[in-house]
């Protein structure tokens, strides 16, 4: 039979792991969120890139026109 402090401590020692499993969760989550944000970058500057194309073109045929 353990004595009470070792009790104690090896609850400590479960709360501990528990917060670090719910820690590692969090940051999994965080880093996929983070790679969905510089995805939605890269498409948002791609879609800029696209729209000032279209800009430049309309520019164009309006001084030919």
């Amino acid at each position: 039979m353990q004595n009470p402090q070792e009790q104690r401590q090896e609850v400590l020692i479960k709360r501990i792991a528990n917060s670090v499993d719910r820690l590692s969760v969090a940051l999994a989550d965080l880093t996929k969120q983070m790679e969905q944000i510089d995805q939605y970058t890269e498409n948002l500057e791609y879609l800029q890139s696209i729209w000032r194309g279209c800009e430049q073109k309309m520019c164009m045929n309006s001084k030919v026109n």
